[in-house]
Parts: structure tokens; C-alpha cells; sequence
């Protein structure tokens, strides 16, 4: 019942369904809300990535790169987008690595001049350093070496928080 009231046009029974489906929910399953990323109410949408990076979940990690694979070259929100990375990161083991990896590095030249690929990359970076893992650190500090302006910055910007 919580989870069909998710999809009722008034944004408070979605956002009221939500918290209940999460207080009642033994397992978090995030594929079944995952049309709360597009939520058209900020609070929703925000709640619902908040619990994504709550703790390690294979299942959000999937659906969160899955998500982030699809609005890579959109014009979404930027602090959006950089709250799925944040969440990413938390939630997110080694598997992550590769796709962060690609996102920051991106050899695509066009990619430079895109306001969306600097905050992607700037998400990835994040994600990175949320991880804590040898591998992502080892990139990070490979990014700071980066004649990319937007992918040294990046680094450098995760490295110091």
C-alpha cells in the first residue's frame, strides 16, 4: 500500500508513504522507489537519496550509477546530481570505482566544455574520496596530475575535505 501511495500526485501522500514505507520496511529495497529520484518534490527526492547513502547497499550503489549513467550529459540540478554522487560514495563499494573512474577521467575533449560534465566530475571526485579506498585515493591523486583543469580541481577539492 505504502509503496503504490509513492506514486499518488499529491506530494505530501508521497512524502508521508515514504516515511512510512522506510519505518516499516524490515529490507530496504531501492529498485522499488527509484522513480523517487525524478520526484518533482525537492524533499522527496532528497530524502530518498538520503536513505540510498545511509550504509553500504549493493542494491542502491546499482541503482544510483544507473541513474548517474543516464543523466550524464543532461541538464539536471547540479547540487542534484551531486547528492547521488555523495550518496554514491557512501553507499558504494569497489564496484564503483570503475564507473567513477570513467566519469572524472573522461578523454572526450567535447566533454570540457560542458557545465554538466564539470559537475559530474566534481561528484565523482567526491564519491571517490567517500569510498576510502586505496584504489579511489590512488586516482584521485592520479586526477590532481591531470592537464584537465576541471578534473585537477576536482581532485584536489575531494582530496582536501
Amino acid at each position: 500500500l505504502y509503496l503504490q501511495m509513492t506514486h499518488h500526485r499529491s506530494a505530501l501522500v508521497r512524502k508521508n508513504a515514504l516515511n512510512d514505507y522506510l519505518q516499516i520496511k524490515k529490507r530496504f529495497m531501492p529498485e522499488q522507489l527509484s522513480h523517487l529520484l525524478h520526484d518533482h518534490s525537492k524533499a522527496i527526492r532528497e530524502k530518498f537519496i538520503a536513505r540510498l547513502g545511509h550504509n553500504k547497499d549493493k542494491h542502491a550503489e546499482a541503482l544510483l550509477i544507473d541513474y548517474l549513467e543516464q543523466t550524464h550529459m543532461t541538464e539536471d540540478d547540479p547540487q542534484h546530481i551531486l547528492k547521488c554522487y555523495s550518496a554514491l560514495g557512501r553507499c558504494g563499494s569497489h564496484l564503483s570505482t570503475p564507473f567513477l573512474n570513467k566519469v572524472l577521467m573522461d578523454k572526450k575533449w567535447s566533454a570540457m566544455f560542458s557545465r554538466t560534465s564539470a559537475v559530474h566530475k566534481q561528484g565523482a571526485a567526491l564519491a571517490l574520496k567517500a569510498l576510502g579506498t586505496q584504489e579511489a585515493e590512488k586516482i584521485l591523486r592520479s586526477g590532481v596530475q591531470s592537464l584537465k583543469a576541471e578534473v585537477r580541481n576536482a581532485c584536489q577539492n575531494a582530496l582536501e575535505k
